[in-house]
């Protein structure tokens, strides 16, 4: 279908996007390290990481939308079929690559909480970007479990030994799982909350910056989700295009915040 090829462009369009927009940063960090501006160079560097991690995240994405490019994916396929404990779980593809594209989604958001903690909230101890690093180990832990391992199949196995072994392999990837969706939605919330508060504390042109940064992060992660679960559903419709026609919307509006200067 002709809509479904124009997703597709669509998609990679947002990747070539997001690959572009962290030189546009990074030229500005220079130019703040130039001025010694230390706090705008420091929020500049985190825009470009954060745009940068996201277009490695959208890569990940294009895989799982391109049979050519899945060979990516096929970590513990080639590794995890040395180890004794394959014989215990699923081989999944899709999980390993769903695991790593929430590790990206951590490690994206810590560039741009950390200048926040430290220079517009000034809270020395950071507790928000400490709480992401610890997660970003625990989904890495994850990850490298499913790469490895796979998914647990305690049912598969023939002994009581084997049962426990693929059981405690089983609660322990739930346990890392939930840590990691609760640090997720708080790290987006006080991202929101941080820029909200500093929209009702500050006047003029600070407000704008903070009100439309807030609105974009909102938007464009709203767009991602909402764009991806309602993807079954309408394709081949013209409606499958609303998602990342939205995406594009919000990281624009992102760009659009970030960029306007106030230090």
């Amino acid at each position: 279908m002709i809509a479904d090829d124009i997703w597709y462009i669509l998609q990679w369009i947002i990747f070539i996007f997001l690959l572009v927009i962290p030189i546009y940063f990074y030229i500005k960090a220079k130019t703040y390290k130039r001025d010694g501006n230390v706090g705008g160079r420091a929020f500049s560097l985190g825009y470009c990481f954060f745009f940068l991690i996201n277009s490695i995240n959208q890569f990940f994405y294009l895989m799982d939308q391109d049979l050519q490019l899945r060979f990516f994916l096929r970590f513990h396929e080639i590794w995890g079929r040395k180890l004794l404990f394959t014989l215990l779980v699923e081989i999944d593809v899709f999980t390993t690559h769903i695991t790593i594209m929430v590790l990206l989604l951590f490690l994206a958001f810590i560039p741009i909480i950390f200048p926040m903690e430290k220079y517009i909230q000034r809270w020395e101890k950071k507790p928000v970007t400490k709480l992401l690093i610890i997660s970003s180990i625990f989904i890495s832990i994850l990850w490298t479990l499913f790469c490895l391992i796979g998914l647990p199949q305690p049912i598969l196995t023939n002994t009581d030994f084997l049962y426990a072994l693929a059981l405690f392999y089983e609660i322990i990837i739930h346990i890392l799982a939930i840590i990691a969706f609760i640090t997720i939605i708080v790290s987006i919330l006080t991202f929101i909350y941080f820029y909200i508060k500093l929209a009702f504390q500050s006047p003029g042109i600070v407000r704008r910056k903070a009100l439309i940064i807030a609105f974009g992060i909102l938007f464009m992660y709203i767009s991602l989700i909402v764009g991806n679960l309602s993807k079954p559903s309408v394709e081949g419709t013209w409606l499958v295009m609303i998602g990342p026609i939205a995406l594009i919307s919000g990281i624009l509006i992102l760009v659009y915040g970030f960029s306007i200067k106030i230090m």
